[in-house]
């Protein structure tokens, strides 16, 4: 089974009402643990700016109790692009996280949505990296990915044409999944092509699971294709992946399951 949520740590140990809730999060993660073979972070693991320091003061102390098992994914924050980190040193993403946050010498892929900064385009070394990985999955395996800025989100009415590279392979390969953080929210679509066409035969189910404690955003738009939205928990997708369908169940940090469920996906051709 794998856990999963993006945007994590404040630079706080305090939760209030609105903020900083990685500490919950986390606790709910670890009552699962004996269950959990892997924990994927969604990348904004540590705000702001994901200096060393946050990272070892504030995430390490929540989201570093399951280190060992964590496959991290990089944001935004983590590489400072916000406007509040003049000054700041950044960077620590990699510093905290290690060979983990660099698979096979890749530069943060699996993979790296900061698109100016690691290009996503159609033959970029990163989505070559992404069709690598699809061709040489083994035989019959169902696809699924990651990364942190969602390719359809609740703040536009279009998709994000930076990471339309990526869907076209996932799609291309019949993949089931794909997991994004960066909005403060969870919302579950249904299955879609890379048009954004409700599509339930071949189509991707994409999910964002923005909730791993930050604080909450909201969707300026709901699309039609999507399922369930819910900005009102923190909390973790739980994922089990079966030999031709995968589970999910949305947890909340008070361990109530706000959205659940079940596909089928197809082995890749």
């Amino acid at each position: 089974m794998i856990a999963a949520a993006g945007d994590i740590a404040c630079a706080s140990l305090t939760p209030t009402d609105t903020k900083c809730h990685q500490q919950a999060t986390a606790n709910m993660i670890s009552s699962h643990l004996s269950q959990l073979d892997s924990v994927f972070t969604l990348g904004d693991n540590q705000y702001p700016c994901g200096a060393l320091a946050g990272f070892n003061a504030f995430y390490d102390k929540s989201w570093g109790a399951f280190i060992g098992r964590t496959h991290p994914t990089i944001g935004d924050q983590d590489i400072g692009a916000s406007t509040s980190c003049d000054g700041m040193p950044q960077n620590g993403y990699f510093q905290y996280f290690g060979a983990r946050a660099q698979p096979n010498g890749t530069s943060g892929y699996y993979l790296n949505g900061n698109c100016s900064s690691t290009s996503c385009s159609k033959g970029s070394p990163q989505e070559l990296f992404l069709q690598n990985a699809i061709n040489t999955a083994p035989s019959g395996s169902c696809i699924m990915a990651v990364w942190h800025q969602p390719y359809f989100r609740g703040s536009s009415r279009t998709a994000n044409s930076s990471y339309k590279p990526f869907w076209d392979d996932l799609y291309a390969a019949h993949a089931a999944l794909v997991l994004n953080g960066h909005a403060h929210y969870y919302e579950r679509f249904k299955p879609q092509n890379p048009s954004g066409n409700f599509d339930p035969a071949n189509g991707i189910t994409e999910m964002i699971v923005g909730t791993g404690g930050v604080n909450h955003g909201s969707a300026s738009f709901i699309s039609p294709n999507t399922a369930v939205y819910d900005n009102t928990h923190w909390g973790a997708i739980f994922l089990t992946l079966n030999a031709t369908s995968v589970d999910w169940q949305f947890v909340s940090e008070s361990g109530q399951t706000v959205d659940s469920g079940t596909r089928s996906c197809t082995p890749r051709p």
